[in-house]
């Protein structure tokens, strides 16, 4: 067994399958309670038009508008086929994925802290269980919280390996290794770190004399499968639809990942909330690593540290995906670490830490300021206004406007806005999430429109615009 300090208190006993079921049923109403009235934002509209189309166009569509491999679409599709096509159904594999993080974390904080794995064991689940962040893509249509969850697997499977050098536990392993690889690009980065933590960590278990042939199989297996969807992301990356990461510098979005991770997408004084949540997770952390044997704290250090150095380096030299949610597969160790140190006189800041994550994940679910724009209740509020003759509805950002699309119920309605041809044209303005919450001036209608601001559905605001409307 991986050891355990000398000085950690003894809380032998493991958190019990009642203390699992309400660890969960806390985090489930969080996830579920507007998954299914929150319209979908920005790409969640494109796994709609993934799952809902046929399954022999299913790996084009992948192709043409997604960054990410088909493995998570095939699911939703499953889904969607059985249950239909709601956003709750559209939102049900990211729930679930995001509910069973909360279990997979206990077991590996019971891993990480064999002597106190009880307290910390509790205090994991309930971190993974309120923190804005997953909240929020725990009810996200995207593949984010199936990959938080395919990492944290990667973990449990690789410290369960350490502990026993088996056929067995080799292939657990290359399950949750295939699965990490299949779910986003990011995640082959996560299994190279596992892959070292193996390397470096060899004989560090009960079992001695760690057999590295497994290792290399168990690597080929994943290796092939990698290597199976090369062709698709180099059709993908073609299409050069990541390239608006780079719009922010790459400090400032390094500087937004811990921000995000403490508050979520946005919250309320989003930078002094950041600011004081990351000052008691910072304490935990410090305390829970030196808490940590020395095993369990270099497979803790090789799996946040490796991929976010392979990560900035890739960045640097033109590959660039860091955004908050491509790293999201660190959120649950580190919350999990901060929860080991949570053992003993820290408890009442792992208390106060719960408490305002809590909070916040209430904000971001129930407070309409801070949830998804309303863009369904937009586009109908916008076609029930619209007099007899040809509707324009334009997005603001235009890339918004395969939404309208999506949710418009009149047949000819003009998304494109190359031309102002039409006499009237309606601009549906959203507010992007992280910008705070003032609405975006519509003055990108064409020349010769002449604009109103109107009315203002949830964060999304109508702006009607008239052809040679005198100023």
């Amino acid at each position: 067994m991986l050891a355990a300090p000398e000085d950690a208190p003894p809380n032998i006993a493991r958190v019990p399958w009642w203390g699992v079921a309400l660890l969960a049923a806390i985090a489930a109403p969080l996830r579920t309670a507007t998954a299914g009235s929150q319209s979908l934002w920005y790409d969640e509209v494109f796994t709609a038009r993934v799952a809902e189309g046929s399954w022999g166009g299913l790996l084009g569509r992948v192709t043409d508008l997604e960054t990410t491999p088909p493995a998570y679409y095939v699911l939703v599709k499953l889904l969607v086929d059985a249950l239909g096509s709601s956003e709750l159904v559209l939102r049900l594999l990211s729930i679930v994925s995001s509910a069973l993080l909360v279990w997979l974390g206990i077991r590996v904080a019971e891993l990480l802290a064999p002597r106190a794995r009880g307290a910390a064991g509790w205090w994991a689940g309930a971190l993974l269980a309120v923190n804005p962040f997953l909240v929020w893509f725990g009810q996200e249509a995207r593949v984010y919280a199936l990959l938080a969850l395919a990492t944290l697997g990667l973990v449990w499977a690789t410290l369960r390996w350490l502990d026993d050098d088996s056929w067995r536990r080799a292939g657990v392993w290359t399950a949750w290794a295939t699965l990490t690889v299949l779910a986003h690009y990011p995640g082959w980065v996560y299994v190279a770190a596992a892959g070292v933590v193996l390397l470096v960590g060899r004989g560090i278990g009960a079992s001695r004399g760690f057999d590295v042939r497994r290792l290399a199989v168990a690597a080929g297996i994943v290796i092939v499968v990698a290597a199976a969807q090369l062709p698709l992301l180099l059709d993908q990356a073609a299409g050069a639809r990541t390239d608006w990461i780079d719009d922010a510098s790459l400090p400032r979005r390094l500087a937004l990942v811990p921000q995000q991770f403490m508050t979520g997408l946005e919250s309320p004084a989003q930078n002094a909330v950041a600011g004081a949540l990351l000052l008691l997770l910072g304490a935990l952390l410090v305390y829970g690593v030196r808490r940590l044997g020395r095993p369990a704290r270099r497979v803790v250090l090789g799996f946040v540290v490796l991929p976010i150095v392979v990560l900035v380096i890739a960045a640097l030299v033109g590959e660039d995906l860091i955004v908050t949610r491509n790293l999201i597969g660190l959120l649950p160790l580190l919350l999990i670490v901060a929860a080991i140190g949570a053992v003993g006189r820290w408890r009442l800041v792992a208390a106060a830490l719960t408490v305002g994550f809590l909070a916040l994940s209430f904000v971001i679910t129930l407070d309409p300021d801070y949830r998804r724009p309303d863009w369904q209740g937009a586009v109908e509020r916008a076609e029930a206004q619209q007099d007899d003759g040809p509707l324009a509805l334009r997005a603001v950002p235009e890339l918004q406007g395969e939404l309208i699309r999506y949710y418009a119920e009149t047949p000819a309605v003009d998304v494109t806005g190359d031309d102002a041809t039409l006499p009237h044209e309606t601009y549906l303005v959203g507010d992007v999430i992280g910008g705070g919450a003032e609405f975006v001036d519509a003055d990108v209608a064409a020349p010769g429109m002449r604009c109103e601001r109107g009315t203002a559905i949830g964060r999304v605001r109508i702006v009607t615009c008239v052809q040679g409307r005198p100023d």
